[in-house]
């Protein structure tokens, strides 16, 4: 889900914020800041559940773990931007501001895709080490030499 949303929020950030005219929605929003919100507000209310779950998780048992960072960086880039775009409304500035509303949403597409990966590296490295187990040998043969003798490996 998150890469659903993260691709058209990349593309808006790229296209909108470096190749278009900025246009005005509102005093201080554009149709960029605006669009970036609400696809990152899904992406942070839904992609962003199972980190803040397992932050939570974490942090009740006293450890700090990868969901914790992702979860605290997220939020900090999202509420970031949140309140500098409602300055910006609230005060009626004439241009709308430099927000993050982009970085969450890649970030949970870049975790989501890494951890798809390494589920896909460990089911093969899996499936290769069950192989290697049925190549064992099934019966063994014991040579026992005597005592005089000499038996090296």
């Amino acid at each position: 889900m998150s890469t659903l949303f993260a691709i058209p929020t990349i593309i808006i950030a790229i296209l909108l914020k470096n190749h278009c005219t900025p246009v005005r929605v509102t005093a201080g929003l554009s149709l960029h800041n605006l669009l970036l919100f609400i696809l990152s507000t899904v992406i942070q209310v839904f992609a962003g559940y199972h980190f803040y779950v397992s932050s939570y998780k974490s942090i009740r048992h006293g450890a700090a773990n990868m969901d914790v960072l992702i979860a605290m960086a997220t939020t900090t880039a999202y509420a970031y931007s949140v309140v500098v775009l409602l300055y910006a409304m609230a005060t009626e500035k004439a241009h709308s501001p430099v927000t993050f509303f982009e970085t969450s949403p890649m970030l949970f597409a870049f975790v989501s895709l890494g951890r798809w990966l390494e589920h896909i590296a460990k089911a093969k490295t899996s499936a290769a080490l069950t192989k290697l187990v049925e190549l064992q040998a099934t019966d063994a043969v014991v040579v026992d030499v005597g005592e005089g003798s000499e038996f090296s490996r």
